[in-house]
């Protein structure tokens, strides 16, 4: 009984598949195709980082501002006639910033608060900063 009703079943299949037949794919089977993989592999061109400011624009402001740093710390910023005073830097020497400022205090809720937010705030920058270079197939 079993054995009739497989080759029944056998021969239904048998017969469905001569009645559909070979499928056949399209003249322009290959060019569409081909057309395909070329946009693909277009789309897959590799991500060059290219910085804003170069490193040789960076070494050069920082060593700018130590040297502007060294004069004034170190340099004679009394003449009259000199960068610093034109700047007005004397003022900037003679500011006295602790004098300025009042005494605050904070309680430790907000000392820990503050303390949790920045914790976070930097593991979620290196968090994004892998994901995003994950995503671009950097890392």
């Amino acid at each position: 009984m079993e054995d009739n009703k497989n080759k029944k079943y056998d021969a239904f299949l048998k017969r469905l598949v001569v009645e559909a037949g070979l499928e056949e794919p399209s003249a322009d089977f290959t060019h569409t195709v081909l057309n395909k993989i070329e946009t693909v592999s277009k789309m897959n061109t590799v991500f060059v980082y290219k910085p804003l400011i170069s490193k040789k624009t960076w070494w050069f402001l920082a060593v700018m501002v130590s040297g502007l740093f060294v004069y004034i710390v170190f340099g004679n910023p009394i003449v009259e006639s000199n960068l610093p005073y034109l700047m007005e830097l004397k003022k900037l020497l003679a500011f006295n910033m602790t004098g300025r400022l009042t005494v605050t205090t904070a309680s430790n809720t907000v000392v820990y608060g503050l303390l949790a937010f920045t914790f976070f705030m930097v593991v979620q920058i290196f968090w994004l900063d892998r994901k995003y270079a994950k995503s671009l197939g950097m890392g």
